[in-house]
């Protein structure tokens, strides 16, 4: 070929390259915010993840100016760059450009240790999970985070390994590690993990409780139900393992003080209908309404909407000096047109009037025995109904699971920011297994570890 011909080829490939790394990190960033919104439909994530997977795949397609594109990328872009990067170096299983990465990670850059963990979960080869795993080594401590994390989402069993170089564990990846402690199904970890429990970090301690239930530790619950009170990150690890006198509890905090969210949340997961006033109370506070109104269609499935606007948060460095001016003095920004920023949402209704309404409507059908879920007593087969619910936002269908694996021992892999496609064949597989088991459980009854609870 004409030399003059092949470098303009090339550097159209080149061009080509850098702009599907461009579209890929901007699709990756989106992923993110939209699985994390509560008014989107998970499984409306697919066209998202179709093209973030033709740009992937374009990259991959690309060889080797693909390949030198995205390890330039790494160093100069941000999180959505180095997932892509990543992503494709999995692909063409270049251990070198992984590794190198590797060294350089920053676990203190929350977004990128998350667009690591995230590539390493959907596209990391198989065939390098027993030479990945011998990295694991106090010397190597940034890797120690993004292994225990890919080993917990595909549920490999390393516990053992993981243990070994806990204590190693940089503090930013301990969270990480923790959570995969709950997925491996190791219960030898459960001593190790109990003490982080009192960790400094919230989000540890939340992960330490998870990770203790999913692994069948009743002893957990005492110490989780004891220190709620004090410590708001324990309130919804109770409501996901406790039973009729966690509800006693909760509602003795929930009417002490100030209710704190998770805790009008926790109450219910657990579907004592005894808890309906105390959410109902809850509706009256700007602070919790939300909250309550969550807690109340989880137990009752009224399904009672709502159309509300929610203004749109306005940094005070970007407004004009008359806008700021305007702001001091209590006028919200507005759009030339004349009205306020921000958008008109579909959402659970906060009107204590509506759910007053329903519940003496619907009262009779209702049992004070039994607790419930969606207006029916609780089981599995509902909670799988939960999952598959297109208007349950992706926060609540992840407590939904974590409800499957804790009160039932239910041990089918699933997170809700897995692909969408890999979501459906869970469920499918799920469904499977609640048939299989069906006869073990009682519905309307609390369970944990796959033992009925007192009720």
């Amino acid at each position: 070929m004409n030399p003059w011909k092949e470098n303009l080829r090339d550097k159209f490939i080149v061009e080509m390259c850098e702009e599907h790394v461009e579209e890929a990190a901007f699709l990756y960033q989106q992923r993110i915010s939209t699985v994390g919104d509560p008014h989107f439909h998970w499984i409306n994530i697919t066209e998202i993840e179709h093209s973030l997977e033709a740009h992937i795949d374009a990259l991959e397609v690309g060889g080797d100016q693909g390949l030198k594109v995205c390890d330039r990328q790494v160093g100069e872009g941000e999180a959505g760059e180095l997932f892509t990067a990543l992503s494709v170096f999995c692909r063409h299983k270049r251990g070198d450009l992984v590794f190198k990465v590797l060294q350089d990670l920053d676990l203190g850059d929350g977004d990128s240790k998350r667009a690591v963990i995230d590539a390493f979960k959907f596209e990391f080869p198989e065939v390098w999970h027993d030479k990945f795993l011998e990295m694991l080594s106090k010397d190597r401590p940034n890797l120690i985070p993004a292994i225990a994390a890919l080993a917990g989402y595909r549920r490999l069993e390393t516990a053992p390994a993981v243990l070994n170089v806990l204590d190693a564990t940089p503090g930013a990846g301990l969270r990480d590690v923790i959570w995969a402690f709950g997925r491996m199904g190791d219960r030898q970890a459960c001593e190790a993990i109990s003490k982080y429990l009192e960790h400094e970090d919230d989000t540890v301690r939340a992960a330490a409780a998870m990770a203790l239930f999913r692994l069948g530790d009743g002893g957990a619950f005492s110490y989780c139900l004891q220190h709620a009170s004090v410590d708001p990150v324990l309130l919804l690890p109770v409501g996901l393992a406790g039973g009729r006198s966690a509800t006693k509890a909760l509602k003795g905090l929930a009417g002490a003080d100030k209710a704190q969210p998770d805790c009008l949340v926790a109450l219910g997961l657990l579907g004592d209908l005894s808890a309906l006033r105390t959410l109902h109370a809850g509706l009256a506070d700007d602070a919790t309404a939300e909250a309550a109104a969550t807690a109340l269609d989880l137990i009752t499935g009224a399904e009672l909407y709502e159309e509300a606007f929610i203004p749109e948060e306005i940094d005070d460095d970007e407004l004009f000096e008359d806008e700021r001016e305007a702001a001091e003095q209590g006028q919200a920004p507005s759009h030339p047109e004349g009205g306020p920023f921000g958008s008109t949402v579909t959402r659970l209704s906060q009107n204590p009037d509506d759910w007053l309404d329903w519940c003496r409507e619907h009262k009779a059908q209702f049992d004070p025995k039994l607790r419930y879920r969606s207006g029916r007593p609780y089981s599995p087969e509902l909670l799988l109904e939960n999952l598959r619910s297109e208007k349950m936002p992706n926060k609540i269908r992840q407590l939904v699971y974590e409800e499957l694996v804790i009160r039932y021992g239910m041990e089918v892999p699933f997170e809700t920011d897995m692909p969408v496609a890999q979501q459906i064949d869970a469920l499918s597989v799920m469904s499977q297994w609640i048939q299989d088991h069906s006869e073990k459980f009682q519905a309307g009854s609390w369970y944990f570890a796959g033992k009925a609870l007192p009720s």
